[in-house]
């Protein structure tokens, strides 16, 4: 893949991709990019190891006509923590939004980050979603708090922040790096890392992406290592904490674990009653 650079972004847009992805979502993915109504941007797109020959084809031929789009690629898969750290690291805009590469966002999604974030001071925007099905349409919404306290609040509980929905300063995101040995909950573990050093996470109250639920979501979501990630995620959150709140920490720290190691139907309701 070639490395084709905008001039002077002022926010860099990370989209990771791999195998397993839609070459057509993927399309829609970086589409919804390049609509947005602020313009100053760049869009990083990672591949995790080689993608499908579709897909390659779409970007290669989508980066001769748009400068803004840059490729990078790992020469194997190592995850989505290490494929969005690549991207952070090369980036050059000031500030860093995440897009997974099956989501789509709004065209005005980066212009309402970016002066959310120049009015607030914060470092971390992210937002309400909607939820669409396989086809597109929409099913639901999802919300999450809103202001840094009860973002805090809710760290130990599930997480508070929706990484597709992330636009954050870059020098907060280039100093604090997904951890690569998570295959799942890696984005997660960052939010509370950033919560422990000190720095603002918001969220704005309008759905600003739209999410795609598939019929898989749930099982790519259960088993032994969603638990464990799950279980050091929640424990990871003691410090943000009263001594005196940890054993309630602690026992939804197993609680949640035991959920994920529990068949695909049997975590249905436990999801359903999250969202």
């Amino acid at each position: 893949m070639t490395d084709t650079r905008a001039d002077s972004p002022l926010v860099s847009i990370v989209i990771a991709t791999y195998a397993g992805d839609s070459p057509d979502r993927l399309g829609e993915a970086v589409e919804s990019a390049l609509l947005q109504t602020h313009r100053n941007l760049e869009i990083i797109v990672v591949a995790d190891g080689p993608i499908p020959v579709e897909a390659q084809a779409y970007l290669s031929e989508r980066a001769r006509h748009d400068p803004r789009i840059v490729l990078l690629a790992l020469p194997e898969n190592r995850g989505p923590g290490a494929t969005r750290n690549l991207a952070v690291a090369r980036a050059r805009g000031a500030y860093i939004a995440i897009l997974d590469a099956d989501d789509r966002a709004l065209p005005y999604r980066i212009e309402r980050q970016l002066a959310f974030l120049r009015e607030t001071g914060a470092d971390v925007a992210g937002s309400a979603y909607t939820i669409i099905d396989t086809h597109g349409r929409v099913t639901g919404e999802k919300r999450f708090p809103l202001e840094a306290a009860a973002i805090r609040s809710a760290m130990y509980l599930y997480n508070p922040i929706a990484n597709s929905a992330v636009l954050a300063r870059a020098e907060v995101m280039k100093k604090h790096a997904y951890p690569e040995t998570y295959r799942y909950g890696e984005d997660y573990a960052l939010w509370i890392a950033l919560a422990r050093a000190g720095h603002v996470l918001r969220n704005l109250p309008e759905c600003l992406v739209e999410f795609r639920y598939d019929a898989n979501i749930l099982a790519r979501r259960r088993g032994l290592h969603h638990a464990v990630t799950e279980l050091m995620n929640k424990l990871h959150t003691l410090p943000l904490y009263r001594p005196y709140k940890w054993p309630q920490v602690v026992a939804v720290a197993i609680g949640v674990a035991f959920v994920r190691l529990l068949p695909g139907p049997l975590l249905v309701p436990f999801y359903r009653l999250r969202q």
